[in-house]
């Protein structure tokens, strides 16, 4: 468990893990999930995690609809979404009921991550109450669901 020797201000794709042998380091395909830094490896050896600053965050590899924050929030929150292909999104929230209060974003989205936010109003602007509201991620032949909590 390296937990302890992580640095919160590295994020968890900068990690890479590289295998030492005779020759030099050899880097290993490095794969990130649930906050897990791990790699495939052929047999017992010794192993390191370097910290990569140079490179560029990677194409999310699946759909992720990732949890809002805050979350309870006021007056706004972020939903943050991971796209691995360039496709149509929908974000909307609804309510308790089940009635659509506001599409936040509609369109094609690049590959990536992005951040929708929702500053608690439907669609005609004004403020709605508080209570627990769900936003649903309309991504290729599926659709998502999250819940969330606006508390005033």
């Amino acid at each position: 468990d390296i937990n302890e020797y992580l640095s919160p201000s590295i994020y968890n794709w900068q990690y890479v893990i590289m295998e030492i042998t005779d020759e030099g380091y050899k880097q290993l395909a490095t794969y990130f999930n649930d906050d897990m830094v791990s790699a495939e490896i052929q047999g017992l050896s010794r192993f390191a995690v370097y910290i990569t600053r140079g490179i560029t965050r990677p194409i999310p590899r699946a759909f992720k609809l990732q949890q809002n924050y805050p979350n309870p929030f006021n007056p706004s929150t972020t939903i943050p979404i991971e796209l691995p292909e360039e496709s149509f999104v929908e974000v909307a929230i609804y309510n308790i009921l089940g009635e659509k209060i506001v599409i936040l974003s509609e369109g094609i989205k690049s590959s990536g991550y992005h951040n929708i936010i929702w500053n608690g109003t439907n669609q005609f602007g004004q403020p709605v109450s508080s209570g627990i509201y769900f936003v649903s991620v309309h991504f290729g032949q599926k659709i998502y669901h999250q819940k969330i909590m606006l508390l005033k």
